[in-house]
């Protein structure tokens, strides 16, 4: 008799714990059902992405943006064979400025494949407006050129003008190998 109430305690046991795996069972798979089939917010999410690729893709494909692309190529090829010193110097012209000796490009080595170029001149005095215009010119030549110091400071030794200033500038640009 021990062993019929033995094996109907086991028969009780394996029943509860096969009811609770197939309700169980049933959560899971009524859950992936709803989460797969019904997720109404899925497609419209999928409607709107599309939307905005044909967007995107007509956007990209417009004779503007075809005309930029050209335009950046022919900048990049031709900014490309100017060195730092060039372009500073062809600035300068273009702003009708000078300076008493035009130094010399410093270069360092920051890390394998990475150098920076420095250069620091001092402009012969002129109008505030000239100066302002050739520093912002400079770095418009180039993504990798920055102003890394601007002073300007009034010239003092000519007490006729009114507009005669003298600048400090120095450039960095930096360079990859």
């Amino acid at each position: 008799m021990a062993k019929t109430a033995a094996k109907e305690n086991s028969e009780t046991l394996q029943l509860v714990i096969l009811t609770f795996a197939m309700t169980g069972g049933l959560f899971a798979l009524l859950t992936g059902v709803l989460v797969l089939f019904l997720n109404v917010g899925a497609a419209e999410e999928a409607q709107q992405a599309e939307k905005s690729l044909g967007d995107l893709q007509t956007f990209l494909l417009s004779p503007e943006m075809r005309d930029l692309r050209v335009n950046a190529e022919k900048a990049k090829s031709q900014g490309a064979t100017n060195t730092l010193g060039e372009i500073v110097q062809e600035s300068m012209s273009q702003a009708s400025l000078s300076c008493p000796n035009f130094p010399a490009i410093t270069p360092k080595n920051l890390r394998p494949g990475l150098d920076e170029h420095r250069i620091k001149l001092t402009l012969n005095p002129a109008p505030l407006q000239q100066l302002i215009q050739f520093v912002g010119t400079v770095p418009e030549a180039r993504r990798t050129i920055q102003v890394d110091s601007v002073s300007f400071k009034r010239d003092t030794r000519n007490k006729t003008e009114d507009d005669s200033w003298v600048c400090t500038v120095e450039f960095v640009e930096f360079v990859t190998k």
